[in-house]
């Protein structure tokens, strides 16, 4: 019986060991103490500035409704350089979407990631290809005509991404209230 019960408890240990944060797809409500106009002014004014340290990173705003209190914004989110040789690589970059649904005092926000864009970064052969997430997490199953695509996706989409979009994500659920004048 002993060691029953000490094989159960191992098989719960290593399964929880093993559990993995799905970052492909990220949503939160949050609490707040402001009208549903002042968090969607507040969000309409600081959607540019999502991208905290990471200049790399592009937003764009996709759809916005004040009546109905939501706001989809499509991101690019810069993931890193994969190096392939002495001078050339690939930048990766997260396609994602990110949704705000707001109601007096809260709000939910929600990032969804459908695919990953590897882009060469040799000028005199500058190509790209954009991959779906399925395909690369959690497991590489792509089948891509760039030869370095799957170490590259192995670097920055299993090793980088999950911390990138985890502090992207954090960015997002974060009113950023400015106390200061106008001036």
């Amino acid at each position: 019986m002993k060691k029953f019960i000490f094989s159960f408890l191992f098989l719960i240990l290593c399964l929880t060991c093993n559990a993995q944060i799905n970052f492909t797809n990220m949503s939160d409500v949050v609490q707040c103490n402001l009208s549903k106009n002042e968090i969607y002014s507040n969000i309409m004014q600081n959607w540019t500035n999502l991208n905290g340290a990471n200049q790399k990173g592009i937003n764009s705003l996709d759809y916005c409704d004040k009546d109905a209190g939501v706001i989809n914004i499509k991101t690019k989110i810069y993931l890193g350089w994969h190096k392939v040789n002495m001078l050339y690589g690939y930048n990766g970059y997260a396609n994602s979407i990110i949704t705000y649904r707001i109601k007096d005092n809260k709000y939910k926000v929600t990032l969804v990631t459908n695919t990953v864009t590897f882009e060469w970064s040799a000028e005199s052969n500058p190509e790209s290809e954009t991959v779906d997430i399925k395909e690369l997490y959690p497991k590489y199953i792509a089948k891509t005509k760039l030869y370095y695509i799957k170490k590259s996706s192995n670097d920055l989409v299993l090793e980088k991404m999950p911390n990138i979009m985890n502090t992207y994500f954090n960015l997002c659920k974060t009113l950023h209230i400015n106390n200061e004048d106008d001036f």
